[in-house]
């Protein structure tokens, strides 16, 4: 999937995206989330670091991660992840079995 805002269709149960948001705020209701995918890009000063100290940019993300899933995705829900039984809730199991099928099919 791409990074952006999803949402699950009530009926259908089918998610699909909305839009190209990032921001959590952007989240209006319970039945969205936002997929952002990858680590954060290499700042601009270390960008400049870099070539100050004669070291190619590569345009890649080299720096050290810090989680190793954060190479994956994160998904950002709006409401807390664990229902009264301290167990997954429904919408967030769908979320996250559907980003899991879309990524390993």
């Amino acid at each position: 999937p791409h990074a952006g805002l999803y949402e699950r269709d009530p009926d259908s149960e089918r998610i699909y995206f909305v839009n190209g948001a990032t921001d959590y705020r952007e989240i209006r209701n319970e039945r969205q989330f936002i997929i952002i995918d990858g680590p954060p890009a290499l700042p601009e000063s270390r960008r400049a670091e870099r070539r100050r100290a004669g070291l190619p940019d590569t345009g890649e993300n080299d720096m050290p991660l810090r989680d190793p899933l954060q190479r994956l995705c994160r998904i950002l829900f709006p409401d807390p992840i664990l229902n009264e039984g301290e167990i997954l809730s429904p919408g967030v199991l769908s979320a996250v079995d559907w980003v899991n099928d879309q990524m390993f099919g």
